[in-house]
């Protein structure tokens, strides 16, 4: 009996991980960097460089911001990528 219940717990606990492991919250992060297009004449934003998520690895990357386009897996300060879509507690690689 007791060992329905652990198996049970392990099953819950697997599915709360799963739903919010597949969030759609965090599809944004999955996506593949898009450094967007340069925008037409007059326009007022000008490249930059920005931050995607690299979800294999969990941290944000520079990405050369076009000006326009693009994708959601952009993020303007570094510090807000990685507290949005990095793994928490994995050390940055150097």
């Amino acid at each position: 009996m007791n060992r329905y219940f652990v198996f049970s717990f392990i099953i819950l606990l697997l599915t709360i991980v799963e739903i919010h492991c597949g969030s759609e919250e965090y599809q944004d992060c999955k996506l593949p960097p898009d450094s967007g297009y340069e925008c037409p004449n007059g326009s007022s934003t000008d490249p930059s460089i920005q931050y995607y998520a690299h979800f294999p690895n969990g941290f944000c990357d520079e990405l050369p911001y076009k000006g326009c386009g693009g994708n959601s897996n952009r993020f303007t300060d570094l510090t807000y990528c990685e507290s949005y879509c990095a793994f928490q507690g994995a050390p940055r690689p150097e």
